[in-house]
């Protein structure tokens, strides 16, 4: 959704994801976010039809916002130590996660859980979006 809405260029290098072929729909917008450093896949596949967890949403985030200059925000892991979930958010997450918070990119799903884990659903993704594009000054 960023790649659309953020206008990345399109031309560029042929993806290399096994899973994800020339002509369909999405191809130019997922190579671009692939060249741009958002998304990079994993044993090289996108993964397409796998739900995106909050969690993988927040790296995302992160990645698009230090994109467009940005990045700037504390990485602090203190700031998820009051929630009861803290201890599920992926090593690889954390940075990001906290750092989505601190900006208020990302918020908790209640006073107490993060739910990293949990699939982010379109209209979670739709609001982050917005707010990504509102603390980078883009609306």
């Amino acid at each position: 959704m960023f790649s659309k809405q953020a206008k990345l260029p399109k031309e560029g290098a042929a993806l290399s994801f096994q899973d994800v072929a020339h002509g369909i729909w999405y191809y130019e917008y997922v190579n671009a976010a692939s060249r741009w450093g958002l998304v990079q896949g994993a044993q090289g596949r996108f993964r397409p039809n796998d739900p995106v967890t909050r969690e993988e949403m927040a790296l995302m985030v992160m990645r698009a916002l230090k994109l467009l200059g940005k990045d700037d925000v504390d990485e602090s892991q203190e700031r998820l130590k009051p929630y009861k979930d803290e201890d599920e958010i992926s090593i690889w997450a954390r940075n990001a996660l906290s750092s989505a918070v601190e900006a208020k990119l990302i918020e908790e799903v209640d006073k107490e859980h993060l739910h990293p884990k949990a699939t982010a659903t379109r209209a979670q993704a739709a609001v982050v979006i917005y707010r990504l594009l509102a603390y980078a000054d883009w609306l």
